[in-house]
This record gives structure tokens, C-alpha cells and sequence, in this order.
């Protein structure tokens, strides 16, 4: 970290970003469901702070877990991600001054080089695409190799599922400090907010006793950084930590809809993920239900 980052005030970073450009395109969205009821949820924005290019992420749906995921995946693996410069927390009154104060997060980040995968991919070459592949295959390997504290424990690093494959739901269905903490109870909440009445064999495709994975948790082309046709660093933290063992296969199918403009992405994706293709489509069922519900 240079000296010239670690002087950056609260106050400066703040006038930086009122005349800072928002980093807009899917690359940045803030996962897999967008906020909608407040402008400052969730906004990044690429600013220029004496000649040093940041990335700044703030909003009240900005978490310092983020942060510090983001930094104990750089402390125990060699995957790339961005060196986290610094954060601010301050409480502050969003509009109406009547309204109570709402906590807004700041956290400011290296700017990676290059491009996302989603906007190099049509350039790619067959080779570049197959480099990819194995390189991505790497960073699951990594990634799931990072043992949680119990075998059966899931969750973020810290605190209680806050991140945005729950935000849809946490409002008419909590889940509680320890909600969702192992594989069996995580499909059961899913699916009790899915269907009416549980599947009885809900259940059966899954093996409950399987340790949890540590998953980037959100792993598709927008998080990907490429140049040179390799894998320089994974983006955007906010919904990493410990899930059931098919998370990274569920993501990936998710991905085969939401990209399906990028031609032969789907190929890639359905190959990484075969491991537990099963769990992931039935998941996915689940969890498409359960949208509807909200």
C-alpha cells in the first residue's frame, strides 16, 4: 500500500466520488438481485487519487465483510484479487432528515488490470478460451480447499448470511444468527419459502454430511479479470464464504442463462460444473421458486 493511499481522508474520497464516473455494465452489479429501493444501496465508482487508479465501493448494502473476505482470501491462497486500500464507515441521515440514520460503507480497492471476461470473450481464441478454463478450474481448487472451522458450518467469514443471495428474502422470511448453517437446513429454508409444501424427497439428491466449500459464491464472467488471454484476479467479494458443496456448479448454471449471449460460454461452464450437476439443477428449481415468492 503506498503512502499516498493511506493519507486519503474520508472527506476527499467524498469529493472524489461526486465527480467520479459510476463503473456501470453487469460487471458491477451487485450480484444476482439489484437494489432497487435506495440510491446509495450498493454504487462503485472508478476515481483517481493522485495518479492512483481505485476502485470505491460504498452504500448502506456495502459490508466491510467484503473487505475483509477479500483480504483472508489473499492471505491463504495465490489467487489474485485486489489489494484493499482502506474503508470508512460513517452513519448518516439519506435524504429526509426525519429518517433514522443508516450506516454507509466505503471500502476503496486496487483496479485490476484488464477487462472483465464478459467483454473479451467474443475476442478470445479457442486456445484462450481452453487456458481460461483450466485457470478457472484453478481458482475453484483454491478456493475449496480453504477448510471452514466444522466440516458442517456454513456462512460468511463473519456474522450471519447478509450477502445478496438472501437480501430477497431476509424481510418476510428470517432466518436467524444461525439460520442456514449447515447443508440440510440451508436446502430446507430455500425450499420451505419455495413450496408451500416441502417435496418429501426434497432432500434425496444431496449428501447433507458433505463438508462445506469455500466459494467466491458469485463467480461468472462480470467477476472474472482477463489480460493477455489469462486470468489476472477475481473481482467483488461481497457473497464469498462457506456454502454446500455444489454452490460453484449452481452458479455456473446460473450463468448459462444470464450469458447465453456469449456464444459457447455455456460449454465452458457446464463442463466446470459437472461435478454436481444434479444438486445444481435441483437447486436452481428451488431457487427460481422461491423467487416468485418475493
Amino acid at each position: 500500500m503506498t503512502p499516498d493511499v493511506l493519507s486519503l481522508t474520508l472527506q476527499e474520497l467524498k469529493r472524489l466520488l461526486a465527480v467520479s464516473p459510476e463503473l456501470h455494465g453487469e460487471a458491477r452489479v451487485p450480484g444476482p438481485w439489484q437494489v432497487k429501493n435506495s440510491p446509495t444501496a450498493r454504487s462503485v465508482r472508478l476515481v483517481q487519487w493522485k495518479q492512483i487508479p481505485l476502485v470505491v465501493k460504498y452504500g448502506t448494502e456495502v459490508c466491510l465483510a467484503e473487505a475483509e473476505t477479500t483480504i483472508f482470501v489473499s492471505l491463504h491462497t495465490t489467487v489474485r484479487v485486489p489489494r484493499i486500500y482502506g474503508t470508512f464507515v460513517e452513519s448518516d441521515r439519506l435524504g429526509d432528515e426525519s429518517r433514522a440514520r443508516q450506516t454507509v460503507t466505503y471500502i476503496f480497492e486496487e483496479q485490476l488490470l484488464g477487462q472483465t471476461l464478459t467483454e473479451v470473450w467474443p475476442l478470445l481464441t479457442c486456445s484462450e478460451r481452453k487456458t481460461i478454463e483450466y485457470e478457472l478450474a484453478d481458482v475453484f481448487f483454491k478456493l475449496s480447499s480453504i477448510g471452514p472451522s466444522s466440516k458442517r458450518c456454513l456462512g460468511p467469514l463473519r456474522g450471519s448470511w447478509k450477502n445478496a443471495w438472501f437480501f430477497p428474502f431476509q424481510a418476510r422470511f428470517p432466518y436467524g444468527e444461525q439460520g442456514a448453517r449447515t447443508t440440510q437446513s440451508f436446502l430446507a429454508y430455500f425450499q420451505d419459502i419455495a413450496f408451500a409444501k416441502r417435496k418429501e424427497d426434497g432432500l434425496e439428491r444431496f449428501d447433507l454430511y458433505r463438508r462445506a466449500v469455500f466459494s467466491h459464491g458469485d463467480l461468472r464472467p462480470a467477476n472474472i479479470m482477463i489480460n493477455a488471454g489469462h486470468i489476472v484476479g477475481i473481482i467483488d467479494w461481497a457473497e464469498a464464504g462457506w456454502y454446500p458443496y455444489f454452490w460453484d456448479s449452481f452458479v455456473l448454471e446460473c450463468s448459462t442463462f444470464a450469458y447465453r449471449k456469449l456464444r459457447g460460454w455455456d460449454g465452458l461452464a457446464q463442463g466446470l460444473g459437472a461435478w454436481y450437476a444434479d444438486e445444481a439443477h435441483e437447486f436452481l428449481e428451488t431457487w427460481v421458486c422461491a423467487m416468485e415468492m418475493v
